[in-house]
């Protein structure tokens, strides 16, 4: 996706936003997994289509990260502007690969995250899993009361049992 863009003419940002991004130059790029520099992309037959803008030259870098590529840090310019020097290729690499780290570094954040709050939300149905077996078993025991002061008569531990019974059930 377009991140940033500084002098595009209007439309241009949308226009790039809908090209594909398995196709083309970014394509090329992931399979060459070096930089790639086209000097003008409106006349590169690799270009998989047409973009309504004046020429414009193009680097492409990978964006890598513990040996994958990432993403690509993709630069356009006008064509009347001078070519990338090597200075600046190896400017666009650096950056690149300082990218790679931070986009895999937010990537991890995100998947630790996400494992603690897995780990948390097992615990918590261990938790309730073990409140709710023992608020059962208080269940049963003041059902078995009951049951026991029915047969022999005693009103005073029945009340006392299914008063007891009624509030372990609504605990639980």
């Amino acid at each position: 996706r377009l991140a940033v863009q500084q002098g595009f003419p209007p439309g241009l940002a949308a226009e790039i936003e809908s090209l594909p991004t398995n196709a083309g130059l970014g394509k090329l790029v992931v399979e060459l997994d070096r930089p790639l520099v086209v000097a003008d992309i409106t006349s590169d037959p690799r270009v998989a289509v047409t973009l309504s803008i004046e020429p414009h030259a193009y680097v492409g870098v990978p964006l890598r990260a513990s040996g994958r590529i990432l993403g690509i840090l993709s630069v356009v310019r006008s064509t009347g502007q001078p070519e990338h020097s090597r200075e600046e290729l190896s400017l666009l690499t650096s950056i690149a690969d300082q990218l790679g780290l931070v986009v895999e570094g937010d990537r991890l954040r995100k998947q630790a995250e996400q494992a603690a709050v897995i780990e948390e939300r097992g615990r918590l149905a261990r938790e309730l899993h073990d409140s709710v077996t023992q608020l059962l078993y208080t269940v049963n025991l003041f059902a078995t009361a009951g049951q026991d002061a029915l047969a022999s008569g005693s009103q005073e531990v029945l009340e006392y049992s299914l008063d007891r019974l009624g509030n372990a059930a609504q605990q639980a």
